[in-house]
């Protein structure tokens, strides 16, 4: 398959890379022309198998599949900005940001002509997906599918089997900004193993719950389209259990909603790839 490397600049001078899979065919009225496809976190555009594993039945249906960066790629990076040269990465961004990825991407769209594009994200990617199109006008955005997006929600993880964890970390991080020492980097053990600065971690998992899509779903219009594997949303998971039940239960959602559960499946859908892509394309399918 021909891949065509490419970047754009975010509106704040960020240089973000990511790779174009073309349709090897012309198909006659695809859904979309263009899926923005971003990964989970500390990630990339060349590391996501799930991403990778989607390209194929996409570009089958006549939809460009562009896998990108976000400036949270991989653990820490060095990256170049109109403010100079910084790090950055999943363990010194503000998720935040990725509102300005987003539209550095879709610019980068319209250069090249894309009018109907979806945004397909796993995990934190998925989270971005949804908040970006919250909180900035997306207009080239015709739906979202939200691949496995947790709840990063501080009350969840307080209450979860891991909240030992989960409170160490916090206190961590809330003991370095008392410090000022925000930018101080230390080694978060919830909800994994990693990296991150206090003011990162605190961005992420703190209290505000900034980035619990529960919380700005209501602000989305685009179709949705959740997906889950069943093994993820135990009640053992803090970040996905009775997540489906919830998202049914949010008022005031303007968007239209599926949610699909695949049986046997976990959070980087193992063994399941195949099926994920099934109900992706039904689901795009259905925007027409």
């Amino acid at each position: 398959m021909f891949v065509e490397l490419v970047r754009t600049t975010t509106p704040d001078g960020v240089r973000l890379d990511g790779a174009l899979h073309a349709p090897a065919e012309v198909a006659l009225s695809p859904p979309a022309d263009l899926a923005i496809c971003l990964p989970g976190v500390a990630s990339n555009f060349y590391g996501s198998q799930l991403i990778e594993s989607l390209v194929a039945p996409l570009t089958q249906r006549g939809i460009a599949a562009l896998r990108v960066n976000t400036r949270g790629h991989d653990s820490i990076c060095a990256v170049t900005s109109h403010a100079g040269r910084r790090w950055q990465g999943a363990a010194f961004e503000i998720v935040d940001e990725c509102r300005l990825d987003l539209l550095g991407w879709l610019e980068w769209a319209r250069e090249r002509d894309y009018q109907r594009v979806l945004l397909v994200g796993h995990s934190l990617g998925a989270i971005k997906a949804l908040y970006g199109l919250a909180y900035e006008p997306l207009r080239a955005v015709i739906g979202v599918a939200a691949l496995s997006p947790p709840r990063l929600s501080y009350a969840a993880f307080g209450r979860g089997s891991d909240n030992d964890k989960f409170f160490e970390s916090i206190a961590t991080a809330e003991q370095h900004i008392q410090a000022r020492r925000p930018e101080a980097l230390f080694l978060a053990t919830f909800p994994m193993p990693l990296f991150m600065t206090a003011s990162g971690y605190l961005d992420k998992y703190g209290p505000h719950e900034r980035y619990n899509f529960c919380r700005f779903l209501h602000r989305v219009s685009q179709p949705i389209l959740f997906t889950y594997g069943s093994l993820e949303l135990e009640p053992s998971s803090a970040a996905f259990h009775g997540l489906p039940d919830a998202i049914h239960a949010l008022p005031n959602i303007e968007a239209p909603i599926r949610i699909e559960v695949v049986p046997g499946a976990d959070h980087i859908y193992s063994g399941h790839q195949a099926e994920l892509g099934r109900r992706l394309i039904g689901w795009i399918e259905s925007l027409t």
